[in-house]
């Protein structure tokens, strides 16, 4: 089992028997990273994000792990990446979703991969190149671009802030945008559920034709549903996908500390979702718990 300490910048693992001769530390070698989702990724390793960093980590799962980082400070400022999760199909991608940057990112494990063997082909010593607990630190825009496409989600107004991500077999990509609370406005704005289009949007890859040209996606066209949740000031954090039944959706409210479903009058994908209490009207609101 695989863990982030938030507080003690690390990552750790525990065996399966749960013995403590089985628990590992591994730190990260940003100060105060903040570590915080973690995932099993396509390619056998542990992918995770820091929220204070604007960094992306990858630690190998073999009997002596290492840590790469990556940062994404340079084309994208103050983005903060919270969470990440592996493709549902088993292509070699992590998504991850940026709170302050307001996007979905994916990052291609394969090319990161192969430019981890082309530094350390450089760098015979096995030394770190970097600081101490880490292999290699990874930044630069260039770099970025390789690995890194970004999707960026509109904003219903200047606060909000994307929170959590699961992504369906089909594509379709779910994630939550709300409004920063805060003490100094007067009328409280809605928060959202929100359902981006199918994979056909997403190209695989933009780098490749032209290593010049940007790796941020222009959006037109690409279907989005908003699905208003009838509490706010929620501070949605976390969202799910039944595993038996994907139009299942499940999310988390930090603030206003509640469990809410989306509830549709049909199973497939952006039709609507109806609170219980409509008795059968279409509104495009959410159920909670």
């Amino acid at each position: 089992i695989w863990f982030t300490g938030k507080l003690t910048n690390t990552v750790g693992r525990i065996g399966i028997d749960g013995s403590p001769n089985s628990l590992q530390h591994f730190e990260l070698p940003t100060l105060g990273a903040v570590p915080i989702y973690i995932a099993l990724g396509p390619d056998g390793n542990v992918w995770g994000t820091c929220l204070k960093s604007s960094i992306i980590f990858r630690v190998t799962t073999g009997e002596n792990p290492v840590v790469d980082e990556i940062s994404i400070s340079d084309v994208a400022k103050d983005r903060k990446p919270i969470a990440i999760k592996p493709d549902p199909r088993g292509r070699p991608f992590m998504w991850f979703s940026t709170e302050a940057g307001h996007s979905i990112c994916r990052l291609d494990t394969k090319k990161f991969q192969a430019e981890v063997e082309k530094l350390a082909e450089k760098d015979k010593t096995g030394k770190c190149v970097c600081s101490p607990g880490c292999r290699y630190l990874f930044k630069g825009s260039s770099f970025v671009r390789k690995i890194i496409t970004e999707f960026p989600v509109p904003k219903i107004n200047r606060r909000m802030k994307l929170g959590g991500l699961a992504i369906a077999k089909d594509g379709a990509i779910w994630t939550q945008s709300y409004v920063e609370p805060t003490q100094n406005t007067i009328e409280k704005l809605p928060d959202y559920i929100l359902k981006l289009g199918f994979d056909k949007h997403f190209p695989t890859s933009t780098y490749d034709a032209n290593p010049n040209r940007s790796s941020v996606v222009n959006m037109t066209g690409v279907p989005i549903h908003y699905f208003e949740l009838p509490t706010k000031d929620t501070v949605l954090h976390r969202i799910t996908l039944a595993p038996d039944k994907e139009e299942s959706v499940w999310f988390t409210e930090l603030q206003s500390d509640r469990l809410g479903t989306l509830i549709f009058k049909e199973r497939n994908f952006g039709k609507e979702a109806t609170d219980s209490s409509d008795e059968g009207n279409s509104k495009k609101r959410a159920r909670k718990s």
